[in-house]
């Protein structure tokens, strides 16, 4: 099986264009490995998972303070950079994902508070699309 990558800001509405024709695969995981599996793996059902997934998971973990340091980003990257360092943890309510900073943003990072705002509504887009 072969892939592509993409950033995590693409939308979902590229998935079907890059998921294979054949869209369901046989599992390998059966207990009798003389049974063929009684039951296939949804490849594009499978990439919108872990696309979510990856949109979802945004918060100080993917943002060190030591690899700011050693990278210096700049411009944009620098303030994608800087309003996951304001995030927690998303917390599950239901079936919504609430994020919350673990300090208000300061006035300088006024730009990674507004790329911060775009990002989350891009993940609720990609969230509820995804459902269609």
């Amino acid at each position: 099986m072969r892939g592509n990558v993409h950033p995590s800001y693409f939308d979902l509405n590229w998935l079907p264009r890059v998921a294979p024709a054949e869209g369901l695969f046989p599992c390998a995981f059966t207990r009798d490995l003389r049974r063929k599996p009684d039951w296939r793996v949804d490849l594009l059902k499978l990439a919108c998972l872990l696309r979510l997934a990856d949109a979802a998971q945004v918060d100080a973990r993917r943002a060190p303070t030591l690899l700011l340091l050693i990278r210096r980003p700049q411009g944009e990257s620098r303030d994608h950079w800087r309003f996951q360092q304001y995030l927690s943890r998303p917390e599950l309510h239901g079936d919504l994902l609430d994020y919350t900073t673990v300090r208000p943003f300061d006035r300088p990072d006024a730009n990674a508070w507004w790329l911060a705002l775009d990002y989350l509504k891009m993940s609720t887009t990609n969230c509820v699309s995804s459902t269609t």
